[in-house]
């Protein structure tokens, strides 16, 4: 008798422990499941949500950037194309005159045209007084760019500079005039550049973001910190480097400690990536032109995790609260289990009450078995 109560004991703990199991696990693999499918679509919907916030960003910078320079570019060509043409002619002194002029009160961003002769003279238009000078080109370097433009194969971006005349930090845009094929010379036209840092910010407003515009990479085009710059500029630095401009955050750009951003694509034309400071997390979203000269311009932003982190919280909150079902799921699913194994115990007790051992098998009780 002991030997039985012994084994019903062990089937009785059997029995229950394998419904428990069986219920719990095989709820564990349905709702794992569907957390799992319903997780990473719930990740891949925040990666492209943010990935879209992210490219409309540094698009609006891109464009503010476009709308600055490519009038510029179009001017030119425009200019170029009549003179080409044999329309324009800038032998005719006060025709041409007129003519720049009148393209140059068409470009509100460009403070000033020069056109450099093929005879070393040039001409400069000057949209502060609205008169015109004439110079001539004087030194071994100032001949020598007469003589680079005739190799100019079109319109070329030059690199920032100081404009003592303009009192400003200016880029130039250098087109090569020709007409049957001869050089007649080179127009520039001078860009202003500091305004780029002050529209860039008004455009951020109150959101957190801090603007930004790289030149290779290591100096700063534009910047809110650069609104007050001029009285720093010097003609050995017209624009600051990541150092120089006291910005500790974003001169960790490039550091060995930033990491990469996995919520977002990185099939993307943005870049991104992060960097601890002072225990925040620190958020840049960039992308390059390199449409404006021989170096690359690195046009983006950067901002607290902190302050723009909603998606993230939620698909955080999304996770934990998935996690928490699958186990409220697994618990009730094994208590179920344990209390259908209850009657099936007490089916199999009642079974082994009504039989009787006989010749090595089980058989049922009969009155002469008493």
């Amino acid at each position: 008798m002991t030997e039985q109560a012994s084994k019903a004991r062990r089937i009785r703990v059997s029995v229950g422990a394998l419904l428990g199991l069986g219920f719990g696990g095989l709820t564990l693999i349905a709702v794992a499941g569907v957390l799992v499918l319903g997780f990473w679509s719930a990740r891949e919907n925040t990666r492209t949500l943010l990935s879209d916030k992210a490219e409309a960003m540094v698009e609006v910078m891109v464009q503010q950037v476009e709308s600055l320079l490519d009038p510029v570019a179009h001017q030119a060509a425009w200019i170029s194309g009549e003179v080409a043409a044999g329309r324009i002619d800038p032998a005719d002194g006060a025709a041409f005159d007129r003519f720049v002029m009148g393209a140059l009160a068409a470009t509100p961003q460009v403070s000033g045209i020069a056109f450099l002769s093929a005879d070393h003279s040039v001409r400069r238009y000057q949209r502060r007084n609205g008169k015109m000078t004439t110079t001539t080109l004087a030194g071994e370097r100032a001949v020598d760019r007469i003589e680079d433009a005739r190799r100019f194969a079109g319109p070329t971006w030059s690199e920032p500079f100081w404009a003592s005349r303009f009192t400003q930090t200016v880029i130039n845009l250098r087109t090569p005039l020709m007409h049957d094929e001869r050089f007649l010379g080179l127009m520039v036209q001078a860009v202003t550049i500091n305004d780029l840092s002050r529209s860039l910010t008004v455009k951020a407003g109150n959101s957190g973001q801090v603007p930004f515009i790289l030149y290779d990479r290591t100096r700063v085009l534009a910047h809110p910190y650069l609104m007050n710059w001029a009285e720093k500029t010097t003609d050995d630095a017209p624009v600051p480097s990541l150092v120089q401009l006291n910005d500790p955050i974003l001169a960790g750009i490039w550091s060995e400690n930033s990491f990469e951003i996995e919520l977002l694509d990185p099939t993307r034309r943005i870049s991104s990536s992060g960097i601890e400071i002072g225990g925040r997390t620190f958020i840049f979203i960039h992308r390059v032109l390199d449409r404006f000269g021989d170096r690359p311009w690195t046009v983006g932003t950067y901002f607290d995790a902190e302050t723009a982190g909603a998606e993230v919280r939620r698909l955080q909150l999304t996770a934990l609260s998935g996690f928490g079902i699958l186990v409220l799921a697994v618990a009730v699913a094994i208590l179920i289990g344990r209390l259908t194994g209850r009657p099936i115990r007490r089916l199999a007790i009642a079974a082994r009450g009504s039989l009787v051992q006989r010749n090595g098998r089980w058989a049922a009780r009969t009155p002469f078995d008493a």
